[in-house]
């Protein structure tokens, strides 16, 4: 690979820093035209994290995938703290105060210092020194080690989230007020840990603002130097992690011109291609009426939807069915808010229609909301062993998919089963269908009871068995034949709550 650097100079008032077309004078000769090779072996299989798979990059296709394996991506991700970054051990970091934990409030992970490995020379490598001789980072780098012991691959986060933000303690800047200059030790502290999480396989959602602050920066196509700087700022620090989605805002406020400005001009700074989104905000309107004006738009790559979960199929496959009817390019329907807040009690629900309702309407995985109430007050989540429950039951839905399931060959088929409920307003129980024709079937039952299942015109032999969402075991069950409507026979007892039945040609 061979490089050549470019060092250019303009008249003050130029806005040299956020041109991504920059034509001026040679700013020094001794650098100018400075020119190099560097070389790159064969990828390692067994290397950390996404070192082993490549580029997390869109392609075209309902899923994202691994530029070196090819393997597809199906989240199954930690949506908060959003305010993760509001961390103790930053340079100059604080916080007035959080709604549950009392004032001052910046999160420590005390609870995940035992998950820090010391002996681990990735953690060890990620750690940093300010002033002292005792390493700092080592309680959220164990937060990050938790996570991926857990299955969890992908964390939601808020870079900038002061000037009316929920968690009023994370920004980039040299200070709260100041909005051009960069504090770069706290940054490089920031990239010590982005760094952690693609060693550890950890995508990173990179949510660049809030509803609340949206239009600080400047809220109009014409985009403010201050707004240019800060995604150029972002991107050239930390676009070359293997795994990182552009989040334009959270629940955002800005109108069809701006977040397409804001789109176009990610994609001109970022040289790796990494996918882009928004943020939509909870409905009504509905998740069609927000994406409408979007659908196809070189530079918009994904969702990132807020729904409540008995939503999350429905808006999944009426995404990909509108993206069908329109001819236009695929994007992965990633459901990053569940408007029902992920705390113990609702378990439950969230898994059945919200986590499998997403991934068996076609949609590419969820991250999960911690909650906007005490003691699991999102901004105040300071331990991710309080959600252990999310974390086994995203891992069993992701292993699911992944093992049993050709799953982007697959499509939304809920009419298939019978007794069906197709319309999430007037069912207490969905149940979904998610279909390769003719040869694999999943069909999720979320009272586990008995069901029938349209095999069509096909005349083969079927096998049937059943899959517990809350443990991951498969059992056996029995064998159909079609065609038309066939019985998938008895579910193995569940308490009346959630079964998949896996049906794959013979």
């Amino acid at each position: 690979w061979n490089w050549v650097v470019s060092f250019r100079t303009s008249n003050p008032g130029n806005d040299i820093a956020v041109d991504p077309n920059v034509t001026g004078g040679v700013a020094d000769p001794n650098v100018d035209g400075a020119f190099g090779a560097f070389y790159v072996t064969a990828h390692d299989p067994n290397a950390p994290g996404f070192f082993a798979k490549g580029r997390l990059q869109y392609v075209d296709e309902s899923y994202l995938q691994f530029a070196q394996t090819q393997d597809y991506f199906l989240m199954g991700g930690a949506g908060g703290p959003e305010n993760f970054l509001g961390y103790v051990e930053f340079d100059q970091t604080d916080s007035p105060g959080n709604p549950c934990l009392g004032s001052p409030f910046l999160h420590q992970y005390t609870n995940h210092a035992s998950d820090f490995d010391s002996g681990d020379p990735v953690d060890t490598k990620h750690t940093w020194l300010a002033g002292g001789a005792t390493p700092l980072g080592q309680n959220i780098l164990g937060a990050l080690n938790y996570l991926e012991d857990q299955g969890v691959n992908s964390l939601y986060f808020v870079t900038y989230n002061i000037d009316g933000g929920d968690g009023n303690d994370t920004w980039p800047w040299t200070s709260r007020t100041e909005k051009l200059r960069y504090d770069v030790s706290k940054l490089e502290q920031w990239g010590r840990v982005f760094s952690h999480m693609s060693h550890r396989g950890i995508q990173m959602q990179f949510f660049f603002e809030e509803f609340e602050n949206d239009g600080v920066l400047g809220s109009s196509p014409t985009l403010t130097t201050a707004r240019k700087l800060y995604y150029r700022e972002m991107i050239a620090r930390f676009a070359h992690n293997h795994a990182v989605l552009w989040v334009i805002g959270e629940e955002t406020n800005h109108d069809e011109p701006t977040l397409k400005a804001i789109a176009d001009y990610i994609r001109d700074v970022d040289p790796y291609g990494h996918p882009i989104t928004w943020h939509t905000m909870h409905p009504p309107p509905s998740i069609l009426s927000q994406y409408d004006l979007f659908f196809g738009y070189p530079t918009m790559d994904t969702t990132a939807i807020q729904t409540t979960p008995v939503f999350f199929n429905d808006a999944a496959f009426r995404v990909r069915d509108e993206i069908e009817l329109r001819g236009v390019k695929k994007w992965a329907v990633f459901a990053n808010e569940p408007s029902t807040n992920a705390t113990p009690a609702n378990l439950t629900v969230n898994r059945a229609k919200g986590l499998w309702g997403n991934l068996m309407g076609g949609g590419a995985g969820v991250s999960w909301y911690p909650g906007n109430t005490c003691p699991h007050h999102d901004v105040g989540n300071d331990d991710f062993h309080d959600f252990a429950g999310y974390w086994d039951d995203t891992k069993h839905a992701l292993d699911f998919f992944q093992t049993y399931l050709p799953f982007t060959e697959m499509e939304e088929s809920n009419s298939l089963a019978s007794p069906a409920c197709l319309d999430p307003l007037t069912c207490t129980t969905l149940d979904f269908v998610f279909a390769k024709d003719g040869d694999t079937y999943a069909v999720f039952r979320g009272s586990g009871t008995t069901c029938s299942l349209d095999l069509g015109a096909s005349t083969d032999d079927f096998s049937v068995e059943w899959y517990d969402p809350r443990t991951g075991t498969l059992s056996v069950g029995t064998t159909i034949t079609g065609p038309g409507s066939q019985p998938l026979g008895t579910p193995p007892a569940s308490g009346g709550l959630d079964l998949v039945a896996l049906v794959r040609k013979l």
